[in-house]
Order: structure tokens, then C-alpha cells, then sequence
């Protein structure tokens, strides 16, 4: 592990309280966590949660009705939904490069997905695809 300050070597200072190794610089002696996965990115919410979340999503269900379904708030539903549609498009875009029948049925699923919460308001056209 190395300082993120000055890049220099750094040794195993304790944990901390949720049991995280903990660093410490020999140099400039700052301590700090090593960061784990984050799946969620910035949204802290339990990963059965959320996964509960975007079932209801896909599902059919409205923001507001798994809102009260779940009791997490709106506007962590509708980032929750950014983040999971920001992270397909980059696995589909990996994944599917140059079959462009798998390529409309995913931007069909990728449309459905991604404006299910706005069922009848116009769906915005994509002229290539997130692709």
C-alpha cells in the first residue's frame, strides 16, 4: 500500500471500528482506509435493497410505489436506476460490438429499462444507440 500524499511505502496501523485495515505514511505519518468494491458507486444502500428496488422498477411498478414499497426514498431509486443503467450500458457495450440484431433487442431492453418510470411520456429516440 502506498501514500496517496507522497507515494511512499506505508504499514499496517490498526483497524478501524468496522474492522478495515488501517494504513499510516512512515513519511508524512497520515492514516487512511484501504477502499473496498463499491457496486453502487456513492449510494449507500444494502445491496438486497436495492436489488429489490430495480425488480419492482422492471417490474412496473412506479418510483413513487416502490417508494412506499420499500421505503427508500425517490431520489435514491431514480440514482440507484442511473447508476444500474450507466453500468449495463458499459457491459453491453464490451460485450456486443458488432451483431446489430442482438444490438436492437438490447437498446429495446435498454429503452425499457431506462424510461420505465416514465410510462407515458415519449421515450426519447436514440439514433445510434448508447452503443
Amino acid at each position: 500500500m502506498t501514500c496517496h500524499n507522497c507515494q511512499v511505502e506505508c504499514k499496517k496501523f490498526g483497524s478501524n471500528r468496522a474492522g478495515h485495515q488501517r494504513f499510516r505514511c512512515r513519511q508524512c505519518s497520515r492514516t487512511f482506509t484501504e477502499s473496498g468494491p463499491h457496486p453502487l458507486g456513492d449510494i449507500r444502500l444494502p445491496l438486497d435493497r436495492a436489488l429489490l428496488c430495480l425488480q419492482l422498477i422492471v417490474e412496473g411498478n412506479s418510483v413513487r410505489s416502490t417508494e412506499r414499497i420499500t421505503g427508500v426514498h425517490r431520489d435514491t431509486i431514480l440514482g440507484l436506476l442511473e447508476v444500474a443503467g450507466l453500468r449495463a450500458e458499459r457491459l453491453l457495450s464490451e460485450r456486443i460490438r458488432r451483431d446489430t440484431t442482438q444490438r436492437r433487442s438490447m437498446l429495446r431492453l435498454y429503452k425499457t429499462v431506462a424510461f420505465s418510470s416514465a410510462k407515458n411520456q415519449a421515450v426519447p429516440k436514440l439514433r445510434n444507440g448508447p452503443w
